[in-house]
């Protein structure tokens, strides 16, 4: 995440940058939280746990989506085809 901080943010907008992505991280944190404290139940942790892993599939599709629109691709399949003919070969 820093190299993509670091080369895409212009010079003079990396603090701001920086510090709205702390605000967000923060603020999701605490949403958590109050997830938890809400949901505090052992019984109840299936929820916490299928919420959580929402979040991160969502995220995951989300980063995947502008990578694809920012780049045009999700994997160098010609790297990935150098790297697989190696396995197997000693």
């Amino acid at each position: 995440m820093q190299e993509l901080d670091q080369t895409l943010v212009p010079p003079g907008r990396q603090a701001a940058f920086a510090g709205t992505e702390t605000a967000f991280a923060s603020l999701f944190e605490l949403g958590q939280w109050g997830l938890v404290a809400v949901l505090s139940s052992p019984d109840q942790f299936v929820w916490v746990a299928t919420l959580s892993l929402a979040a991160v599939a969502l995220s995951a599709v989300m980063y995947a989506g502008w990578h694809l629109r920012l780049r045009g691709h999700l994997v160098h399949w010609d790297r990935m085809r150098g790297i697989c003919s190696g396995w197997g070969k000693k």
